[in-house]
């Protein structure tokens, strides 16, 4: 049994340096709140979070976006993510759904203010160093105001598919929708078969090997439900079905955390709201046989709580967990992460089953991640200050740039090479050198340039 593992976030990691003084109170990392969905951006292997809020407190919802590094669990860190741009209004329980084909986040509804539910579509573009906002405005009749919805990307129709949801006033929904992203067009799919009843804040993922959505509980009409259901998202024939699962299944709740590994084909339950009140507990749906399991893991437990969200690193085999609330007015901003399996990366250091602060780095790591058209983004790690020299060299070992030169106290820094040589030429496509190098060691990495 992998082990409930945690970590409260404290950044301290980069020094800033202005001219004069400004007398502004800065949090490190994202403030308590609830309803922040989190998503992984696969290209740059980082989690985002968006948005939620504290309204029952401070009467606030966000519109504030973070990042988080997924290389390994030591460095699991939050970071605030400048965007360029507009961004949208301040909401929690909106659906953020990963745009492969674009990189980017698809954002859909969410609360605004207390009750206020909206129907509007926002892109999150998540090219490195280069992220922007952007109001999308579909054509077509959109769905109806909603908040605590769920929705996936579909590769293959290239569109983002809406599930559900809650309405202003509490009108719940059961309907499906398609925002179409090659003509960027709203239009509602009207699926055959008995439907699932209305409900929100429920859980769902994209079951990729069956082109299918999977739904599992949420609530509705003052209703919990703990039932699997799975639209079928072939085109033209889109079908609901209720699959029966086999094992004691987890009791009926809303408002939970839900994570799918699709290595593993399993789907991830902790905690949410049920008719008997908060719920602190971790169950595992195996999709290969439609089987229940409640996990038992050590350690100290996050605690009942509510209106959350996770992601599954499927880099580390982790279930990653962010805030949520024990009841209005008693919001979190604590991590944390639960291994559920294990995957070994080139890269991995040792893990250690049990709990741990980040920030504790034993070795220098260089990630390259895939260079994109012209930019090719780049992170190193060090365990502690020193003086560092990030060099690009090609097959011949000429150096062709100087990328940085410094004494680095940042645990993580972010670099982006942008295809020149140190005399602002741009280079040709082909296979290049990155080289770390630090007062005692030095690592080099391989990677391919394209032009």
């Amino acid at each position: 049994m992998r082990y409930f593992k945690g970590i409260i976030i404290f950044l301290s990691l980069f020094v800033f340096f202005s001219i004069g003084i400004s007398l502004e109170w800065k949090t490190l990392g994202p403030s308590a709140r609830d309803w922040a969905p989190l998503t992984v951006d696969c290209a740059n292997r980082r989690l985002i979070l968006f948005g939620g809020g504290s309204y029952g407190l401070t009467g606030r919802w966000y519109n504030d976006a973070w990042q988080m590094p997924l290389l390994l669990p030591v460095t699991y860190f939050w970071f605030p993510l400048s965007v360029s741009g507009t961004p949208p209004p301040g909401r929690g329980g909106c659906v953020a759904a990963y745009d492969l084909r674009e990189q980017r986040l698809i954002i859909f509804g969410g609360d605004t203010a207390w009750g206020n539910r909206v129907n509007d579509a926002w892109a999150l573009n998540l090219n490195l160093f280069r992220e922007s906002w952007e109001r999308l405005n579909p054509t077509g009749t959109p769905p109806g105001n909603r908040s605590v919805a769920v929705g996936i990307y579909h590769p293959t129709r290239n569109s983002f598919i809406l599930f559900g949801g809650d309405g202003n006033y509490y009108n719940w929904f059961n309907d499906v929708w398609e925002l179409q992203l090659d003509n960027l067009n709203w239009r509602e799919i009207s699926v055959p078969g008995t439907k699932p009843a209305v409900r929100g804040a429920m859980g769902g993922f994209f079951d990729s090997k069956n082109n299918r959505m999977i739904i599992f509980g949420g609530c509705g009409n003052n209703t919990y439900y703990n039932d699997v259901w799975a639209i079928n998202l072939t085109p033209g024939n889109e079908s609901w079905t209720q699959l029966f699962t086999s094992g004691t299944p987890p009791t009926p709740r809303s408002a939970f955390v839900f994570a799918y590994s699709p290595k593993s084909n399993k789907f991830y339950i902790y905690g949410g709201w049920s008719s008997h009140g908060l719920l602190d507990d971790v169950w595992c749906l195996d999709l290969s046989n439609l089987s229940w399991a409640e996990l038992t893991p050590s350690g100290q437990s996050p605690g009942g709580r509510r209106c959350l969200y996770g992601a599954f690193d499927f880099y580390n085999g982790n279930m990653i967990i962010f805030g949520g609330n024990r009841y209005t007015g008693y919001y979190f901003n604590e991590t944390y992460f639960l291994n559920v399996e294990r995957v070994r990366t080139e890269e991995e250091i040792v893990r250690t089953e049990e709990w741990k602060q980040t920030g504790d780095l034993p070795n220098p790591i260089l990630l390259i991640s895939s260079p994109s058209v012209n930019f090719c983004p780049i992170q190193f790690m060090i365990p502690a200050p020193q003086k560092v020299r990030v060099k690009i060299i090609n097959v011949t070992g000429r150096i062709v740039k100087n990328l940085y030169s410094d004494y680095s106290r940042a645990n993580i820094v972010p670099l982006l090479w942008d295809g020149t040589d140190e005399n602002g030429e741009k280079v040709s496509s082909g296979a290049y050198i990155c080289e770390l190098e630090l007062e005692n060691e030095s690592i080099r990495k391989k990677f391919v340039f394209t032009r």
